[in-house]
């Protein structure tokens, strides 16, 4: 009977481990395009106000 628990609580600890590397990979991956995202519209906003600089300049 404790080697049968044994055997449970590492199926249990190996199925818990798969999700928690699943979650961080998927956070991950969300966090990767969320910085992408921020990175253009600041590359977006700083040719947008380079523009009006140079355009109310003249």
């Amino acid at each position: 009977m404790p080697s049968e628990l044994k055997n449970l609580y590492i199926y249990f600890l190996n199925l818990n481990l798969k999700d928690i590397k699943d979650n961080l990979e998927y956070t991950l991956q969300m966090d990767l395009r969320i910085f992408t995202f921020v990175r253009f519209v600041w590359f977006m906003l700083k040719w947008e106000l380079l523009f009006c600089f140079l355009f109310l300049n003249n």
